[in-house]
């Protein structure tokens, strides 16, 4: 009768970890990002990226990283130009409404003790991830100025902190605090 238990038990504890398991391929770690900014947006694949833990150093905020060429059309171009110098290393003095914006984001990944992300605070992120919409106003989005991936799958990375951070919308992608004023794609 011991014997009979302790298999029960044994093959359900079996069963989670499979069941778990399959719940974590790639293919449902990636998912629906749109990011708006001064009433135009982008539609991205991301990376739901567990070990990203890059935050804003002051505020305390996640980061996404994104390739900057996906969104280089909802950036004013004066402000892309200074991001461009910024990540080529040169420095940009004069001041402008948008200059609040831009930040330097130390991190440390792989193969890189230590680095300096310019990141670009945009007026609003969706996430669409397991049949939920997570609207977040004013992320900071890391520029990273390569390609993430070689096959294209995605061109964003996003941590586990964005989607606790952000306010749930329902079916109707209605926001259910009532506070959404953004366009849509």
């Amino acid at each position: 009768l011991a014997s009979a238990v302790i298999s029960y038990i044994l093959v359900k504890v079996c069963m989670k970890l499979v069941n778990l398991k399959q719940k974590l391929t790639k293919k449902d770690m990636i998912c629906k990002l749109k990011v708006i900014n001064n009433e135009k947006c982008v539609n991205l694949n991301a990376l739901l990226d567990t070990g990203n833990l890059l935050t804003d150093p002051i505020t305390k905020e996640p980061v996404v990283i994104i390739e900057l060429e996906k969104i280089r059309q909802i950036i004013p171009e004066k402000q892309i130009n200074k991001i461009e110098y910024m990540l080529g290393g040169d420095v940009i003095l004069e001041s402008s409404t948008y200059d609040t914006r831009i930040r330097a984001i130390p991190y440390v990944s792989v193969g890189n003790k230590s680095g300096l992300m310019v990141a670009y605070k945009v007026d609003c992120i969706e996430v669409e991830y397991q049949g939920e919409i997570n609207v977040l106003d004013n992320v900071l989005v890391g520029f990273y100025k390569e390609a993430l991936t070689k096959n294209g799958k995605y061109s964003a990375l996003i941590g586990l902190k964005i989607l606790e951070r952000g306010k749930i919308k329902n079916e109707s992608n209605t926001d259910i605090e009532d506070k959404g004023k953004y366009s849509v794609c």
